[in-house]
């Protein structure tokens, strides 16, 4: 909004003074939203948004590697299946044949931390090179739809795009008073 005022100066002095003042209590409030965590991560889990709502291209690389780290904190453990193989194929009787060969393969497989770091940037990068859907279109469908595809980041979105979108307690909304003017309201006859 700022920046499209930017574009479109007026000629008449007091529009002018009006929108330099409404520009700047937009800056001073709102100037460093998407340096919110919370509020960014939400931004760049919303598949009709991704990057390109960020006007700071730094910020939106920061909420990236941060959404990614999340993601590799909860990815889970996948190598749990070639374990179990190992030690049953150990307990075999050529086992002392294949021991020596078995240990260089494991020498050379990636950690599990690093695995699920790899895991979860291939994930997003993944998600990132998906067309942004309609701004008029549900994100909570979308992830309904793509979870399978995005396991890690719909984990991380669950957490994420639950944000309170109510300055009001929750204690003023279904407080006593209120349940006595909606019981008043139903009340009232129609001639009223």
């Amino acid at each position: 909004i700022v920046a499209r005022f930017q574009r479109n100066p007026s000629k008449f002095d007091p529009v002018k003074k009006l929108v330099d003042s409404l520009m700047s209590e937009m800056t001073k409030r709102f100037g460093r939203v998407e340096h919110n965590e919370k509020l960014a991560d939400a931004t760049c889990l919303d598949p009709r948004f991704k990057k390109q709502a960020f006007v700071s291209h730094q910020a939106a690389e920061d909420t990236v590697k941060r959404v990614t780290a999340a993601a590799a904190a909860i990815n889970p453990v996948q190598h749990e299946e070639e374990d179990t193989s190992e030690s049953a194929a150990s307990a075999s009787a050529g086992a002392m044949f294949w021991e020596d060969f078995d240990e260089r393969v494991a020498s050379l497989r990636p950690s599990a931390a690093s695995s699920k770091t790899s895991d979860s940037m291939m994930e997003m990068r993944a998600y990132l090179a998906e067309p942004l859907l309609p701004r008029t279109s549900d994100p909570l469908a979308w992830w309904k739809r793509c979870s399978p595809v995005y396991k890690t980041l719909s984990e991380v979105m669950k957490a994420r795009l639950c944000i309170v979108a109510t300055s009001v307690p929750s204690e003023r909304i279904f407080s006593k008073t209120g349940q006595i003017i909606s019981e008043r309201r139903n009340r009232l006859s129609p001639s009223k």
